[in-house]
């Protein structure tokens, strides 16, 4: 697949997702494969890596099957580096080689990131070819993927629950008010949806200013994320807290193709990065 052509300098967005990678090149989502990755255990080389490595049978114990992100996190730099370093070959980028593009990228990170979770982020994707690097907080990138003007000072509620982690967060003038991160099991969310509806609830009541609270209750609340699309959830989210509740045409992508929006828009956009 011959997407991106060398020598010329190549921006990308990555939103590096505890169960998929998503990138965008030129607006165009280039890559959706699953944070998966088979390494021989002998050899310690990678085998296949996205739908190929989910594919194979995890039960052969010469080979390991790794997820490395968790919670939005790099849990596995070296799996990590493999994994992108696959999906970036397949689009035509060939990390380390004196051929490759000059590679800008903008990566999703969660909202509440410590220094060494973000500086783990930056430096797998130096190790893969990136010559810059900078970083926008999940929550403002999927705003801006769903469609949402984050620049006005009305307040707008994200609620973005992926596979290991959920981020609640208000948003205004550009920038996050307030964030709450809630680790959750993606594949058990009835669980955790009791808990989702009440850190809503508390972010509403008791830390969000009463006017962005008033412009929430006005515009709603927007769902995005794999599990946004939970049956159901939509609407036991606007019964518990009164608010209408409204999800993207495609939650899955918001968080990248906000990303892809930043790059494109870096001027009007460059102080939301960092």
């Amino acid at each position: 697949m011959n997407i991106l052509s060398p020598f010329q300098t190549k921006t990308i967005a990555i939103d590096l997702g505890t169960a998929n990678t998503r990138i965008f090149y030129n607006e165009k989502l280039v890559v959706n494969e699953p944070s998966v990755v088979a390494i021989e255990v002998v050899s310690r080389q990678l085998l296949a890596s996205g739908k190929c490595a989910q594919a194979i049978d995890a039960g052969d114990y010469s080979i390991n099957i790794i997820h490395p992100i968790k919670g939005g996190v790099i849990a596995y730099l070296r799996a990590t580096e493999l994994m992108l370093t696959d999906f970036l070959r397949n689009i035509n980028i060939k990390p380390k080689s004196v051929l490759s593009p000059a590679l800008k990228v903008l990566a999703s990170i969660p909202c509440e990131s410590t220094e060494a979770e973000e500086q783990n982020i930056r430096n797998v994707l130096k190790r893969v070819g990136a010559k810059e690097v900078r970083c926008i907080y999940a929550p403002t990138a999927a705003a801006l993927g769903i469609g949402l003007e984050i620049l006005e000072k009305d307040g707008k509620m994200i609620v973005d629950i992926g596979c290991g982690k959920c981020e609640i967060a208000v948003i205004a003038l550009g920038g996050i008010i307030i964030c709450k991160s809630i680790k959750i099991n993606g594949e058990k969310l009835d669980a955790s949806i009791s808990e989702i509806e009440e850190v809503i609830l508390k972010v509403l009541e008791q830390e969000t200013p009463k006017e962005l609270v008033a412009d929430i209750r006005n515009t709603g609340i927007y769902l995005t994320g794999g599990n946004a699309l939970f049956p159901g959830l939509k609407e036991r989210i606007s019964l518990k807290t009164k608010i209408p509740v409204h999800i993207s045409d495609n939650p899955l992508i918001d968080v990248a193709r906000g990303c892809a929006i930043v790059m494109k828009n870096l001027v009007k956009y460059d102080y939301l990065v960092k």
